[in-house]
């Protein structure tokens, strides 16, 4: 069994899992997420291009396959870190 988002939810390991295949796969929850926590820092200028770019923002997660974070929280700001603005 691969050590993934997804099973990790089946299998109650985390709260709120996140990785780049969860993310991708259930991609409109993952912006909805993505604007929940833009509203809560005011103004990100990373999660903001997240935002205006969805079709980017794929792209970002696909290149860069992230592992299991245990959280939307931890996820997000590991993803941050490597996400290339246009």
């Amino acid at each position: 069994m691969d050590f993934n988002a997804t099973n990790c939810r089946k299998y109650d390991i985390y709260l709120e899992p996140y990785d780049s295949d969860y993310a991708l796969d259930n991609f409109d929850d993952f912006m909805e997420c993505v604007k929940d926590k833009y509203e809560e820092f005011g103004s990100d200028e990373i999660l903001q291009n997240m935002i205006e770019y969805p079709e980017h923002t794929k792209k970002q997660l696909e290149k860069y396959s992230m592992p299991v974070y245990d959280g939307f929280d931890t996820f997000i700001y590991e993803f941050a870190e490597v996400y290339e603005e246009i």
